[in-house]
């Protein structure tokens, strides 16, 4: 806002000091901190966030997601790595507002392809089983279906002959890539044997 202030000059030297003179002057108002919208964390899959500046929006305002040292017109910074952001906003009048701070999580790890034993159909049992080794532990659920369905246990068994696909899920819902198991199909049953009669 425009405000009038009375301004004189003094000279050092002599002594003197002028007389005051009126002076209207705008003071620019620095913005007030950024407050903040969507925040985007990392995922299973997309190992970046986003950070969205929710006020104040409007016509002149620019955005910083470094803290300062540069500044963009949309309010979105996304592909952030993790760690913390300093995030500014400037005004028209190029005036700096103080900082809001938001920190970008790592990104959840996904599990290794599992490692697994398999048993296959027998001369009097029909199906299989499989069993997996690795990852184990708290937290892991298993999927012997290309990840329609996960169970807590590692054994699945009554499997038919067939191509399975294996999948571990962690506790931050990451999938790991699959596993291809072969059950093999069930050896054939040996006819009783024909005796001759002895003569």
């Amino acid at each position: 806002s425009s405000k009038t202030y009375w301004v004189s000059t003094f000279n050092s030297v002599s002594g003197c000091e002028s007389s005051l003179v009126a002076v209207m002057a705008t003071v620019n108002p620095q913005p007030p901190a950024p407050t903040l919208g969507t925040v985007s964390q990392p995922t299973c899959s997309v190992n970046t966030g986003s950070i969205t500046v929710s006020s104040p929006t409007g016509a002149g305002y620019t955005y910083s997601f470094d803290n300062g040292a540069t500044f963009q017109s949309g309010v979105t910074k996304s592909g952030l790595s993790p760690g913390t952001y300093q995030i500014r906003v400037k005004n028209s009048s190029g005036c700096i507002s103080t900082a809001t701070s938001e920190s970008i999580d790592p990104a959840p790890s996904v599990p290794s392809r599992p490692s697994v034993i398999k048993g296959n159909p027998s001369c009097t049992v029909s199906t299989g089983s499989i069993t997996v080794t690795s990852p184990t532990g708290t937290g892991y659920q298993y999927s012997f279906d290309d990840g329609a369905t996960f169970q807590t246990g590692t054994l699945k068994s009554g499997l038919v002959p067939g191509i399975y696909k294996v999948r571990v899920k962690n506790a931050d819902g990451c999938v790991s890539p699959a596993e291809n198991v072969t059950i093999d199909p069930q050896p054939p049953t040996l006819d009783n044997p024909v005796v001759a009669p002895t003569q």
